[in-house]
């Protein structure tokens, strides 16, 4: 991740790590990152802070997993799809495991949450779907239509 000027010009380097993606919160921007390749599966969530002249780290969690789509939720947390499940992330950068899976090899790209908190998770070929019930989920396939 890098910071440039108004110019163009390359002022800093502020991560040297891959890039899954960078999204707004309540007074900073979060960058997810890390990477799943080869056996090794590594991923954080790191606060990016702005100030009128310039762009610095702040805080940073480990997500145990790269991850792999994130989605804001209402109350403003994060929900994040990492190859081995659904994690989120919270106001004071802790983390919290939703949903504890192997979703590595359906290779998960797209995550939605509807308005009653129904969590869609899109994969190679399927989509997971998870319902809350109470403080826990159930986890339910939603598979293209066969032909006939």
């Amino acid at each position: 991740l890098l910071g440039y000027s108004d110019t163009g010009a390359l002022r800093k380097v502020l991560l040297h790590e891959n890039v899954v993606e960078i999204l707004a919160a309540d007074d900073a921007s979060i960058a997810f990152v890390g990477l799943a390749h080869l056996g090794g599966d590594r991923g954080r969530a790191v606060e990016i802070l702005e100030s009128s002249t310039d762009f610095a780290v702040g805080r940073s969690v480990d997500l145990k997993s790269a991850p792999c789509a994130v989605v804001r939720e209402r109350a403003g947390t994060f929900l994040v799809v990492t190859h081995r499940g659904l994690v989120r992330l919270n106001h004071d950068f802790t983390t919290q495991t939703v949903w504890d899976t192997r979703w590595g090899m359906l290779y998960p790209n797209s995550v939605a949450v509807d308005a009653a908190g129904i969590v869609y998770v899109g994969m190679r070929g399927v989509v997971g779907e998870l319902t809350p019930t109470g403080d826990e989920y159930r986890e339910h396939w939603l598979f293209p239509p066969t032909e006939k």
